[in-house]
């Protein structure tokens, strides 16, 4: 093969090489695919607007599945309203700054519990301020800042309050009470960051029927270093659970657990002493 033979081969290659660079996985060039793409808007333009959710064509050429009657099914349905919901969920817990700065850190926290069901009790005043589920509006809280008020209780039980609305409980310096009873969004991750938000006065701490809970959490409690009641009822039986319990009560001598059974289970129980009896043989 002669030098100009190879310098030509060398060049169809180098065009070739720099051909497919612009090429996408479809095999389309940039211009064909924005041509595509121009002929499918002017195509979906064309279709009614009730019927475009079951157009078989998007922008996007790889999710054309997406809105494929063919493929459609219930499963894949509630997949996509769970994510609609869960999202909305986040969305509403979401930390919103203008909140804070405007009524203060202790009074937005105080909103943000009492509109999701929750009850709050401030320091001076022993009566529980909640919301009436038809109600808009709760009387009983300030609409502006005013720096008497300063939470001391949060009764969160039954709310559908998860990790991301955590960022709502920050900087509640006179916080001692707080639960989170019955809550099923309550998880491991959850109670870390709680115990990175709370402040160490806290001394009461209700994480009992929480199903999301493992003995992983026992690891985040060393942080509440004030702590005197943890209530954690119904929350697990794991033999790796109840040796933590031990542990942490070992760690923090003040600190009362309340609602762990360390009894072993019936099966595990030592049996006791069998009496045997002796047959004395009869004499002839």
């Amino acid at each position: 093969m002669t030098s100009a033979a190879v310098r030509r081969l060398l060049q169809n290659s180098r065009c070739r090489f720099s051909t497919s660079a612009v090429l996408n996985r479809e095999g389309f060039s940039a211009k064909e695919r924005r041509l595509m793409e121009l002929a499918e808007k002017r195509r979906e333009e064309e279709i009614p607007w009730f019927l475009r959710v079951f157009a078989s064509f998007h922008k996007k050429i790889d999710d054309r599945h997406y809105y494929d009657p063919t493929k459609f099914s219930i499963a894949k349905f509630r997949a996509w309203r769970e994510q609609i919901d869960y999202e909305a969920e986040v969305l509403s817990q979401s930390y919103v700054e203008e909140r804070h700065q405007t009524l203060g850190s202790d009074l937005a926290s105080a909103h943000f519990i009492v509109f999701r069901q929750g009850k709050i009790k401030f320091v001076g005043n022993d009566r529980w301020i909640e919301k009436e589920p038809s109600a808009k509006e709760c009387p009983d809280l300030p609409c502006r800042f005013d720096n008497s008020y300063y939470v001391e209780a949060i009764d969160a039980s039954n709310t559908e309050i998860r990790y991301e609305g955590l960022a709502n409980l920050v900087d509640l310096q006179q916080l001692k009470w707080i639960s989170f009873r019955n809550c099923k969004r309550v998880d491991d991750w959850f109670v870390d960051r709680l115990t990175h938000i709370l402040e160490p006065k806290v001394e009461h701490l209700d994480l009992s029927h929480c199903p999301g809970l493992t003995e992983k959490c026992l690891s985040c409690f060393y942080r509440l270093p004030q702590l005197k009641k943890l209530v954690l009822e119904g929350v697990a039986e794991t033999p790796a659970f109840k040796l933590g319990c031990l542990e942490l009560e070992d760690a923090m001598p003040g600190l009362e657990l309340v609602g762990v059974d360390y009894s072993l289970p019936k099966a595990a129980q030592p049996q006791k002493n069998v009496e045997t009896f002796t047959v004395r043989q009869a004499s002839a």
